[in-house]
């Protein structure tokens, strides 16, 4: 696995652990997913948590994730953001029978990246 994807896995398992977040595993989805990614496109990420977080509290983590990936993108030269979606298993249940759902298409195309097997 990237270098760049690793470094994502461990500042996310941080700032949950921080918040008292229990994470279940990390999806990444999309073009980097697939591997049709340009250089700068960004990376999609379906984060899947223990516990049930309701809107508010998901905006703020997904910021803090954010902003700390920000400074790892930087760091490294890469010219993306990052989408977050924050669902416990339960949720991305609900969703993945939905047409035009994200969290639906995450669960189907995307490549866990951690806990890595």
């Amino acid at each position: 696995m990237d270098k760049i994807l690793i470094d994502i896995s461990k500042i996310i398992q941080r700032i949950l652990s921080n918040n008292k977040v229990p994470l279940n595993k990390i999806i990444l989805f999309g073009s980097r997913a697939k591997g049709t990614n340009f250089y700068n496109s960004d990376f999609d990420l379906l984060l899947m948590i223990e516990i049930k977080l309701n809107r508010t509290q998901k905006a703020v983590l997904a910021k803090k994730i954010r902003n700390e990936l920000a400074d790892l993108y930087l760091k490294n030269r890469i010219t993306s953001g990052t989408d977050i979606i924050i669902r416990t298993p339960a949720e991305a249940e609900e969703f993945r029978s939905l047409a035009f759902s994200v969290t639906a298409q995450a669960l189907k195309e995307g490549k866990v990246i951690w806990p890595l097997k």
